[in-house]
């Protein structure tokens, strides 16, 4: 912190600092001045930061905020300024950067973002998340200098295309997590993506409704190690790509697909089939499912893991789904069977009976259900808190 406020040296860097920048004041402390911290001799040398061997000084940048060292550091001196590039496990975070966040979308902050990538090029995470101005050209311009990420976070980026997933895929193989979420990509971009980034982990695609099957069947093909995945709305996904994806990854845990018009109940029953590690299962406003998808809970080791399900405006499920999830799968934590109209008190006494540890209960809307599973509820789920959707709720 004292570096910082007291550096002297700054190099000459427009990009971020500007013409005509002042100089800081002394490095160094001057003897018996105000604030000056006291002076020691090492080797006949005025003992300095200066002295600090470069592997300590990355472990000290690596305890600052990603705006501190992304932005400060740099300027305090050319030895701070050359060390910089070896710092390892950097996070590019430019949400924090007030500067960029406002310059984002002209050629001050795609130079910006670019001065800061070749800096640091060991960097091993990216997040621009929100900005909605970035555009195509800046992730292809920063993406050769960045070949050790593993996580990208371009959540909002609204203007961001199949341009710049195609650069990352090409330079940055390490990838293990992908946020695209509201990004307008196309099946050729996440083919390339799953091809060259073997690795995947975590796939966030919410909001690409250009995407098909084809995308999901790369997934599948690529990347065995897949545990999070992220599709939706209105995406035309297929039911054989949704169980290619089971098959492909066997580890899988958490399996989101919102409003995919096109899945029924083929596609839940592959994923519960295949996939022993799955935690969460969400197919919310998917109106092709019906009880049938839980047909291979009994005959088959059903996902034990199972702690989320969301079936929301699913309006063909009945009773007979609920209790069925609830016998098979007693780990259960939140449920959301919203907009069911089909669904009565006995789907909610199976979920009473069989899942102790439930936590949320989601039933708005489903007018069949009465006060009458108040109590049931109440005794033998002790840890339930959140529940919409039952009459008198919470009772006195």
């Amino acid at each position: 912190d004292t570096c910082l406020r007291h550096g002297r040296q700054r190099l000459p860097f427009q990009g971020l600092m500007g013409p005509g920048s002042t100089p800081m004041p002394s490095l160094v402390p001057v003897p018996g001045a105000r604030g000056s911290a006291p002076q020691q001799e090492v080797g006949g040398r005025r003992a300095t930061v200066h002295l600090l061997p470069d592997e300590l000084l990355h472990v000290i940048f690596r305890l600052l905020d990603a705006s501190t060292l992304l932005v400060a550091v740099p300027r305090v001196c050319r030895r701070w300024w050359a060390a910089c590039g070896g710092t390892p496990h950097v996070d590019l975070d430019f949400t924090v950067i007030p500067a960029y966040v406002k310059h984002c979308a002209d050629a001050n902050g795609e130079m910006m973002l670019a001065d800061i990538a070749q800096r640091f090029p060991r960097a091993v995470r990216l997040n621009l998340e929100q900005l909605q101005k970035v555009a195509d050209d800046s992730i292809v311009a920063v993406a050769p200098h960045l070949p050790l990420l593993t996580s990208v976070n371009l959540s909002g980026c609204r203007y961001l295309g199949a341009a710049a997933v195609t650069a990352l895929a090409d330079h940055c193989p390490l990838l293990t997590a992908v946020d695209f979420a509201c990004c307008a990509l196309t099946d050729d971009a996440i083919v390339a993506l799953a091809q060259q980034c073997r690795h995947l982990t975590l796939v966030d695609l919410w909001g690409s409704n250009r995407l098909t099957a084809a995308a999901i069947e790369a997934l599948a093909a690529h990347s065995r190690r897949l545990t999070a995945i992220t599709i939706g709305p209105s995406c035309t996904v297929t039911d054989a790509s949704v169980i290619a994806l089971a098959k492909g990854c066997p580890l899988l845990t958490h399996a989101k697909f919102n409003r995919c018009l096109l899945l029924g109940d083929s596609a839940v029953v592959g994923l519960t089939s295949h996939c022993q590690l799955l935690a969460s299962l969400d197919f919310e406003a998917c109106e092709r499912v019906t009880d049938k998808c839980v047909a291979a809970l009994p005959q088959r080791q059903p996902p034990r893991r199972l702690t989320s399900i969301n079936f929301q405006a699913c309006d063909r499920l009945t009773d007979r789904c609920v209790a069925s999830f609830a016998v098979h799968c007693p780990l259960l934590e939140r449920v959301d069977f919203a907009l069911c109209d089909r669904i009565t008190d006995q789907g909610v006494l199976s979920l009473a009976a069989h899942c102790p540890n439930l936590t949320a209960l989601n039933v708005s809307k489903c007018r069949r259900i009465t006060d009458a599973v108040v109590a049931p509820l109440h005794k033998a789920c002790v840890r339930l808190h959140n529940v919409s959707g039952v009459p008198n709720w919470p009772p006195s």
